[in-house]
């Protein structure tokens, strides 16, 4: 971020220095007092109250999370985002941004039904039927394929590969929140979760149906 020092010059401020900063603080104390009073406010100062700096988040995160874990975080990131650029270039070079345009409007169209799919909040069920039916009925083109393929897949493996890591921590935080937040609202957030992966597991499906058919290079 850029902004403007006391002397009137312009200097880049690190990110730990915006967060241990008495601004940055006190806005997110004047968001907190907007916010209707319950358990979402609570959890809100719970957190402020523990992370008043970027020392504080660090400490946090290293308490939590092993350092060679979160080194093979930073390195899977790096190399993600690498592959991205690499492969955003190659699909804009190819003229493949009208094609895989084209498909996916024609592929939402045909799953947004008025009878069956009327909007598309639930993706399990008739929506997923109808999107299945036109992968399997519709010609893909190959460079789409390849660009969802290789999205889909780092977002699936990474989130394979942690997801033990989530639950060991999901539920330190919900033994450390009970006291200040409703146990119905527990009870929500459960309900959302499996909500969440359900919707997650039929998404994973299609895509695999998406990756599976056979791809044309004349689309």
């Amino acid at each position: 971020a850029v902004v403007s020092t006391q002397s009137g010059h312009y200097g880049r401020v690190k990110i730990e220095e915006k967060i241990s900063s008495r601004m940055f603080q006190d806005s997110i104390a004047q968001q907190i007092a907007l916010l209707d009073d319950g358990s979402f406010k609570s959890l809100i100062e719970m957190i402020q109250s523990e992370i008043t700096s970027y020392q504080d988040l660090k400490d946090l995160i290293n308490e939590q999370i092993p350092a060679a874990t979160q080194d093979k975080m930073i390195s899977q990131a790096r190399a993600a985002l690498t592959n991205f650029i690499k492969g955003s270039h190659n699909f804009c070079k190819n003229g493949c941004v009208a094609k895989s345009a084209d498909f996916f409007e024609d592929a939402f169209m045909d799953t947004h039904d008025t009878e069956t799919c009327p909007v598309v909040l639930v993706f399990c069920g008739q929506c997923k039927a109808n999107m299945d039916g036109f992968i399997e009925d519709s010609a893909i083109p190959c460079c789409t394929q390849t660009a969802v393929d290789k999205i889909a897949g780092s977002i699936i493996s990474t989130f394979d590969e942690y997801y033990g890591l989530f639950q060991e921590k999901e539920a330190l935080v919900l033994y450390a929140i009970s006291e200040v937040v409703e146990t119905e609202d527990i009870q929500v957030y459960n309900y959302v979760k499996l909500m969440m992966e359900a919707e997650a597991s039929c998404l994973k499906d299609t895509y695999e149906k998406l990756s599976d058919v056979t791809c044309t290079e004349m689309a």
